[in-house]
């Protein structure tokens, strides 16, 4: 007699009876009911018998065994088959051959007459469960799959894999509707589970590892209707390949850039305020919204979960630009927001449901509109309404730097600030001679009329070079720099203003 490795209740006219599977590939039925379960040793003799071997079938170990009116008990088994066994004629009816390595689990769908099998192999096999005939598989996973699970109404499939990552698929068309990663999960203590199962009660999905984990099972309107507010920010996301949208109303779309079909929607979040700024985590798996209250919230764009929230117990308003930077000698990401403050709020991104460790960077006088990093060289770079653009150290809030623009009233802002890749030196030699060939473009024009189109022009240079959004860029002319913001002169990677000797425009 072996271990007995996976368990399961008949119900009937006759009452319940446990049937288990065990390490030596048998299936055993119990005999005694739940009254008569005796503290002792099983045993089967000729005058007392608390168990029979419905049957040896199986080479390997039992790892799920299971009950199913329409077909009968179905055992799966590492030795690669899963055997349906008929009780009331005693034999095998039918072995499933399609796995080439060991089987996990199965789910049975009583709407297709079909099963969902998974085990050491990476994809999920579907097959008739009357005919046997293979109907197709599930792809996806990138390692085993463990743990597999089935909600009867809607027919999605639950997949569990050893790496834990857990897919959601549609078994009428086998496309996968949703990947749970480790950074989907609200606390890393839970983001390892080691099984899955579906409450079909109250329709949510749960997992555990050392505790149960709960997932709710919203279902996503399949109308293809977008947004009914102004969109504040559309972004392609790399990772997944979809663009997520988000308008002031703080409704969230997900597209699929192949058709252009809605793949997702949630809304809500920051309730009556108003959304004015979206952005990606570092590893462009999250969605982060910030708002005119001065909120900032982290999403799981794919199922519109809350995941944490960004604090801080300043003024309440609003923020107008944000981004996330990795710090690298520290290994985390780091969260910067700003806005009407005039400040340069940081957090570092931790496992918490809220974030309220912040320090802020001062230097503006004015609301803060724009905001650009460039992590090579560890520069931040930050643009207000009155025109003053700041350079600080990434990581540690140093003032580098700091200019101006001259312009009337009302049209001094920094609306965009954007940090331009090196050159090669090939790619800077073409744009030397574009630039010359320019510039005896602009001599000829002067030569024939009063009015020359082309009037200046600057090579770029080795390092990156930074571009505000404003017609002209220059150092303050005529009055010094106040002594809080007096930094050392900008360096050459700084901002391609800066290349001009201090009164020049670019």
């Amino acid at each position: 007699m072996g271990v007995p490795l996976a368990l399961h209740v008949l119900s009937g006219d006759a009452g319940e009876r446990v049937v288990y599977g065990d390490s030596k590939g048998a299936a055993v039925l119990l005999l005694c009911g739940s009254r008569e379960l005796p503290a002792r040793d099983l045993v089967s003799i000729d005058n007392h018998k608390d168990y029979i071997y419905l049957h040896k079938e199986h080479s390997d170990w039992i790892t799920k065994i299971q009950w199913i009116p329409e077909v009968g008990l179905v055992s799966s088994s590492l030795d690669t088959t899963i055997k349906t066994f008929d009780i009331n004629r005693e034999r095998i009816t039918h072995t499933c051959t399609h796995h080439t390595k060991g089987v996990h689990s199965f789910v049975w769908c009583k709407a297709y007459s079909c099963f969902a099998s998974c085990g050491l192999e990476r994809d999920v096999t579907i097959w008739h469960g009357t005919t046997g005939r293979k109907l197709g598989e599930l792809r996806g996973h990138t390692s085993s799959v463990c743990g597999i699970a089935l909600d009867d109404n809607l027919n999605h499939v639950f997949t569990l894999s050893i790496d834990k990552s857990i897919k959601v698929w549609d078994l009428r068309n086998h496309k996968c509707l949703q990947t749970i990663l480790e950074d989907d999960w609200a606390r890393h203590d839970d983001s390892q589970p080691t099984c899955i199962m579906y409450d079909h009660n109250r329709r949510r999905l749960i997992t555990a590892n050392h505790r149960p984990y709960v997932w709710q099972h919203k279902v996503i309107t399949q109308d293809r209707s977008g947004h009914r507010e102004p969109v504040r920010g559309a972004l392609y996301n790399s990772v997944f390949a979809v663009v997520v949208s988000v308008d002031e109303g703080g409704t969230t779309c997900v597209w699929n850039m192949q058709d252009g079909q809605r793949e997702g929607r949630f809304t809500g979040g920051h309730e009556n305020s108003k959304v004015t700024a979206v952005g990606f985590d570092h590893g462009q798996r999250r969605l982060v919204t910030a708002a005119n209250d001065g909120t900032m919230i982290m999403w799981n764009f794919n199922n519109g979960s809350l995941i944490k929230r960004f604090c801080h117990d300043q003024e309440p308003m609003e923020i107008t630009e944000l981004l996330f930077a990795r710090d690298e000698k520290r290994g985390s990401d780091i969260a910067y927001a700003a806005g009407w403050n005039s400040k340069v709020f940081v957090w570092e991104d931790e496992d918490d449901d809220v974030v309220d460790e912040y320090k802020t960077y001062d230097g503006h006088s004015e609301d803060i509109l724009a905001m650009a990093a460039y992590p090579p060289k560890q520069y931040l770079a930050t643009g207000d309404y009155q025109g003053r653009i700041v350079i600080w150290g990434l990581m540690t809030g140093e003032k580098k730097s700091w200019m101006s623009h001259r312009a009337e009233r009302y049209e001094t802002s920094v609306e965009r600030l954007l940090w331009l890749p090196a050159y090669s030196p090939q790619q800077r030699q073409a744009a030397s001679a574009a630039a010359a060939a320019l510039t005896a473009s602009a001599a000829t024009l002067a030569v024939g009329g009063s009015n020359p189109s082309v009037s200046s022009f600057f090579a770029p240079t080795a390092e990156a070079s930074l571009a505000a959004g404003i017609s002209q860029v220059s150092a303050r002319p005529g009055k010094p720099p106040r002594a809080d913001s007096n930094p050392p002169a900008p360096p050459a990677a700084a901002a391609a203003a800066a290349d001009g000797g201090g009164d020049g425009d670019s």
